[in-house]
């Protein structure tokens, strides 16, 4: 029988113990003591059920003091653990039931700490990297467990994501009424009915449209709604919900079937049990960051942050794209705090990505290629002041592992990538009639890769500089020659990625092997008229037009996400292991079977680029 113990002049003891143990060996004295103080103590003996399968969701989290507990599944014994381990936070976390049965082995003494006190400490680095490794721990398990059926959480789907409670209004209720509901409701969100969709409003709706600005609560709720409501579908994996609340920096997303049905709302906090939580709480410290020096310093987790999602088992694809995403959040916020600072600046300029920022294809070792735009009707002193905000900003990410500038000098603070916007379009239209000119194809490659953060049209503008009449079929002519004639800077690299390896402890660049790839369907993405920037999407686009064989296309796709997924992982790698990541790498370290995958590779680069060259 279970016995509650008063922890009364034990707190003492309790701090002591959970230092000693992950996830808490992080924290402060101070944070230790509070746990303690939440901590109730529990007697099991031996045979008892602490808790069964499919119960739940839990409310708390138990470590073990003393003694051991089994976890089951059915009858099945699938782990036995032991002084200091914790359990019962995946349903915790998660809000499912239980996976596993638990089950004292021996008489056993456990801490039992409530999901308040839990739940943030498990959502930073240290909590992190911690969860990553009990989940693929948890993941053999389930291997071995056919009556097991919880999936994956990064590859869970939506519908199985949704848990928060939301209330349902309409466009004409008051704002009042909306507010009401809400609180009585005890909910953050209001979803709105409209006749085509939904709209949402959230309660930082409520604080910054209206509170914040006087609005009267009489006026209807459709004037603070947002609207349509940004959404995912119901079989998105956990990792693209995460990926959409980060793009576009919300903290709600409703979940929508092909019919429009509202299957539910997933809130943030819906995703802290996955691996992929940490970027939203590091997206939010992004964005309350109240100085440059504070915003740094958040900035400066990073690393930690994209090596969490590495232990999570994502994909190198997507670790680029969640990558990008946070990149684009620091850059923003620095801009907007840089130019608190400057009293002569009077208009906020746009800061353009570009490169493999662009196209969302960072890896850990990548720095940031940047421009910089504004409006044309600025004066001297304006346009002065917002050129050296360009270099403040370069400058204050210039030691920021995973958000460095290009060292080369392809950045806002160059005078050649800072321009208005009409400067913009009339360099891009007279470079794009002269693409025989040296370097021309390099930059205006540079310039379809951008980006303008906050400014979607900005793209497009520039590709129909790109696209006239006069110009098009000259320009594409020439970007199929640069993706022909190189595959990276060095001489040295051309027979290095055209042949198969085959040298024991040559080095490779994998980021030289990806560039043929990224040259080619750029210059498929541009002839088949697409605004696409990733590469996968530009092949398959290129491949649907027949600029590029479909076959092809589809071949070289997946060459994409496989140099990809060995490039960010090996970056990852060296990240953890305290070294600096780099995209060198040796025929050696590779294995025996990567080997036999880079060669397949090259050799399919190479037999495209054969058959594309008769284009030429």
């Amino acid at each position: 029988m279970t016995t509650a113990v008063s922890i009364a002049g034990a707190v003492h003891d309790i701090t002591e113990f959970l230092a000693r143990h992950e996830p808490f060996d992080e924290l402060d004295e101070q944070t230790l003591a509070q746990i303690a103080n939440s901590t109730e103590v529990e007697y099991f003996p031996r045979g008892e059920v602490i808790f069964p399968q499919s119960a739940g969701p839990l409310e708390h989290v138990r470590m073990i003091r003393r003694g051991a507990v089994e976890l089951l599944d059915g009858d099945e014994v699938l782990d036995e653990l032991r002084e200091g381990d914790l359990f019962g936070h995946p349903s915790m976390l998660t809000g499912l039931p239980t996976a596993f049965t638990a089950r004292a082995a021996e008489d056993s003494l456990c801490y039992r700490m409530p999901a308040a006190e839990i739940t943030p400490l498990l959502t930073r680095p240290g909590g992190i990297r911690f969860l990553a490794r009990e989940m693929r721990h948890r993941e053999a398990l389930r291997a071995r467990a056919p009556l097991a059926t919880a999936a994956r959480l990064a590859d869970r789907p939506a519908h199985q994501l949704v848990r928060s409670r939301y209330v349902e209004t309409s466009p004409d209720s008051s704002i009042a009424e909306t507010a009401r509901r809400m609180v009585e409701a005890e909910v953050s969100c209001a979803i709105v009915r409209l006749p085509q969709g939904h709209g949402i409003v959230t309660d930082r709706d409520l604080r910054a449209r209206v509170v914040a600005v006087g609005r009267s609560l009489d006026a209807p709720v459709e004037t603070i709604m947002t609207t349509p409501a940004i959404a995912v579908d119901p079989g998105q994996p956990a990792s693209e919900v995460t990926f959409t609340m980060l793009e576009n920096g919300i903290r709600h997303v409703p979940v929508i079937d092909a019919r429009g049905n509202l299957v539910g709302i997933i809130r943030d906090i819906d995703l802290l049990a996955s691996e992929e939580s940490h970027p939203l709480s590091l997206r939010r410290e992004v964005q309350s960051a109240r100085s440059v020096e504070e915003l740094r310093k958040v900035a400066s987790r990073l690393p930690s942050v994209l090596v969490g999602l590495g232990d999570a088992a994502l994909p190198g694809g997507s670790v680029s794209r969640i990558h990008a995403t946070i990149a684009d959040a620091v850059v923003m916020r620095m801009i907007e705090l840089a130019a608190g600072a400057e009293a002569e600046l009077k208009v906020l300029p746009i800061w353009i990505a570009t490169g493999s920022h662009g196209r969302r294809e960072l890896a850990p070792a990548s720095d940031l290629d940047s421009g910089l735009t504004w409006p044309a009707e600025v004066d001297a002193e304006s346009e002065g002041a917002i050129r050296a905000l360009g270099s403040t900003v370069t400058l204050a990410l210039a030691d920021l592992q995973g958000l460095y500038p290009d060292p080369n000098g392809e950045t806002a603070a160059s005078s050649l990538f800072a321009r208005s916007r009409p400067g913009w379009r009339d360099l891009v239209s007279r470079w794009a009639a002269k693409p025989e000119m040296d370097k021309v194809p390099i930059f205006l490659s540079a310039v379809l890769d951008g980006r303008a953060l906050g400014d979607p049209e900005w793209s497009g503008e520039m590709l129909a500089e790109m696209s006239g009449d006069r110009v098009r079929d000259e320009l594409a002519r020439w970007l199929l020659r640069l993706a022909l004639d190189r595959i990276g800077d060095r001489g040295s690299m051309r027979v290095r990625l055209l042949e198969p390896v085959r040298a024991r402890g040559g080095a490779i660049n994998l980021k030289d092997a990806l560039q043929p790839i990224v040259d080619l369907a750029r210059y498929g993405g541009f002839v088949a008229g697409s605004g696409l920037l990733a590469t996968p999407g530009r092949l398959r686009a290129a491949g649907a037009a027949g600029v590029i064989n479909p076959a092809d296309a589809e071949l070289l796709a997946e060459a994409h996400e496989w140099f990809t997924d060995l490039r960010v992982s090996r970056q990852l790698q060296q990240l953890r292991e305290g070294r600096a990541p780099t995209d060198l790498v040796s025929a050696d370290a590779l294995g025996t079977l990567n080997r036999a995958y880079m060669n397949d590779a090259f050799r399919l680069i190479h037999g495209v680029r054969r058959r594309m060259h008769e284009r030429l």
